[in-house]
């Protein structure tokens, strides 16, 4: 009996108090929630809108920008290729208006002359090159093509003011030895 007690009141001690909970149902609470899931959804729409606007309007203020920097390029390259094709146009006048004032022999002039005369003229097709690159209406390019054109113009450029000077070198190593010729001959 001992035994039964004490298992009965371990029993007792080691259970809990069972409660049982009703369904509570609210009609008004619920379509109050769901007015309010419906106000949330719709904000959240507009805030989705008006990022997307906002996206939009970031993306055309870069591309915007793109072109300014790329114009601004256009402008740095288009300033240095005048300054080259000034250099070079220099460079052909006073050679060729000296050529002849500094030669020894008439035949060698003149060919050093008209070598200098087709390098002007290459110079002259790159101005008018250049001139067409900036129309619009004549190149559809992009402002990146346009860039690479001119820097292909520039190179070109620098080899037509190397081919310049290597010519004047040429001309006044041989006016120098027609000099020495010329005075070993009156000697």
């Amino acid at each position: 009996m001992k035994t039964k007690l004490f298992i009965l009141i371990f029993m007792f001690l080691l259970s809990s108090a069972a409660n049982a909970q009703l369904v509570v149902s609210d009609p008004t609470m619920l379509g109050e929630s769901i007015k309010n899931w419906g106000e949330q959804i719709k904000q959240a729409q507009q805030n989705f809108k008006e990022f997307q606007e906002q996206t939009k309007f970031m993306k055309e203020a870069s591309d915007a920008l793109k072109k300014v920097n790329t114009s601004i390029q256009t402008t740095r390259r288009m300033r240095t290729l005048l300054e080259q094709q000034k250099v070079i146009a220099d460079f052909l006048y006073q050679e060729i208006g000296s050529a002849e004032s500094r030669s020894v022999n008439y035949e060698a002039t003149t060919a050093y002359v008209k070598r200098l005369n087709s390098l002007q003229e290459r110079l002259i097709t790159n101005t008018t090159y250049i001139t067409d690159l900036l129309a619009d209406g004549i190149f559809h390019l992009t402002d990146g093509d346009r860039l690479r054109e001119l820097n292909q113009v520039t190179e070109e450029n620098s080899a037509l003011l190397n081919r310049a000077v290597k010519e004047k070198e040429q001309f006044d190593d041989l006016n120098s030895k027609l000099a020495e010729i010329n005075r070993l001959m009156n000697n």
